[in-house]
């Protein structure tokens, strides 16, 4: 459009305006000139004049005509080589991105397995390497619902609600994602999803690239499954220096886990606290047996010591980089600590004192109390709640306390699932 209103619009109106300015002026120098004959003495002259007025404007007209018609066939012939050096040089970018996009779309295909799906979720194309790792032919993908193929048992319905609100907003969706084969099996993907934008800026549908992370995922899985054993045999080896067993640091994995959930806290935090709570008494390890074991009551030197367990257990502990193990640092130095200031080793008061500390506390001591022990005999559950009444506040988190007695049947059920088979003997 802009070649056409150069070359030829442009001109056009030029010529056009100054043959109409030199006609107009050439007609009024002729009336002036015809005007000033006397009508008397010249009246035979005006035949020959208006011959000549008309002969001079039909000059005037063919010679501007001539003109406007050349400046048109010059433009015409200008504007068509322009249109068609424009047109070959565009050719030329259109061959190149061509060539860069097929490339692109070989490497797409050959490393990532990819998934075009419409705004209705049914899938309209994929490629061979998503048909390897999915087992289905293309046949079988093309225009059913992309949910079908997904591994719904280990994703929740608000997971993929959320991933479908991001999509549809416009938004590039980055996640890990389990899909099912066809054979039953599970795979896991890293995923991006990415809407693709007609000319008008509306979702056309979108496009899946999806990294096949299997091997890294099991490999991960393998790696955590090993901490949590070692976190939880540590844990054992602590308790049972000190008389106690290894199923209470499975109850107050249990018990935390539960309180946790009760409180509010994300999933991901609550099975962060179930796996590193068994390490609560890490410490324990550290303090001479003669003091750890001892029958009686300890003597206030002897128990100044054994509160040191919380921050053996924390120096233990601090310098690991793995989430598990630095969460049980501070659920191994801040679960002694009391509401009220008043505990150990930090003296921390309230909400100083990490919400993790604070709930691991009331686990312990309930599962404490709570056990039959070769050396005691566990307390009623009356007394106990009394306790953890009375402690409110001072001891023991308030919100906390009272959210485990309202949902104390809860924690009675796995109390009963994971008793300890212990008789009390007098010694």
């Amino acid at each position: 459009m802009n070649l056409i209103k150069n070359y030829i619009i442009k001109p056009k109106i030029k010529i056009i305006t100054l043959s109409a300015i030199i006609i107009v002026i050439s007609m009024l120098i002729s009336l002036i000139l015809f005007s000033g004959y006397s009508q008397n003495t010249l009246i035979h002259s005006i035949p020959n004049t208006s011959s000549f007025l008309f002969t001079s404007l039909l000059i005037l007209f063919i010679f501007f005509g001539y003109l406007l018609y050349s400046t048109i066939q010059n433009s015409i012939v200008l504007l068509k080589y322009k249109l068609e050096t424009n047109i070959q040089v565009k050719n030329e970018l259109l061959k190149e991105k061509t060539k860069y996009l097929e490339q692109y779309q070989y490497m797409i295909d050959e490393s990532e397995a990819v998934i075009q799906f419409d705004m209705f979720g049914n899938i309209i194309d994929t490629n061979e390497h998503y048909c390897n790792l999915s087992q289905y032919t293309k046949e079988e993908l093309i225009g059913q619902p992309i949910v079908n193929f997904l591994n719904t048992k280990n994703q929740d319905h608000e997971f993929y609600e959320e991933i479908t609100n991001i999509i549809k907003e416009g938004k590039v969706y980055k996640g890990i994602n389990s899909d099912l084969s066809k054979n039953g099996d599970t795979f896991t993907t890293k995923t991006v999803i990415l809407p693709i934008l007609n000319k008008d800026d509306l979702i056309e549908y979108f496009f899946c690239i999806r990294t096949d992370i299997s091997e890294l995922t099991a490999l991960t899985d393998e790696i955590i499954a090993t901490q949590k054993d070692i976190i939880s045999t540590m844990g054992e080896i602590g308790e049972s220096r000190s008389k106690e067993t290894g199923l209470h640091v499975k109850r107050v994995a249990e018990y935390s886990k539960l309180l946790a959930t009760k409180y509010g806290l994300s999933k991901e935090e609550c099975e962060l606290i179930y796996n590193a709570s068994p390490m609560h008494d890490i410490g324990k390890v550290a303090i001479p047996d003669e003091i750890l074991k001892k029958p009686g009551k300890l003597t206030p030197k002897e128990f100044e010591i054994m509160k040191t367990h919380s921050k053996l257990g924390y120096d233990m502990l601090k310098n690991s980089k793995r989430e598990i193990l630095a969460t049980a640092a501070i659920i191994a130095h801040e679960h002694h600590e009391k509401f009220d200031g008043t505990g150990y080793p930090n003296n921390k008061k309230g909400e100083e004192i990490h919400i993790y500390g604070r709930i691991t506390a009331i686990a312990d001591i309930f599962d404490a109390l709570g056990s039959n022990r070769c050396y005691k005999r566990a307390w009623s559950l009356e007394d106990i709640k009394k306790l953890l009444i009375n402690g409110k506040g001072v001891e023991f988190d308030p919100i906390l306390v009272n959210l485990f007695l309202v949902h104390i049947d809860e924690f009675l059920v796995i109390r009963d699932r994971l008793e300890d088979k212990i008789e009390f003997t007098l010694e």
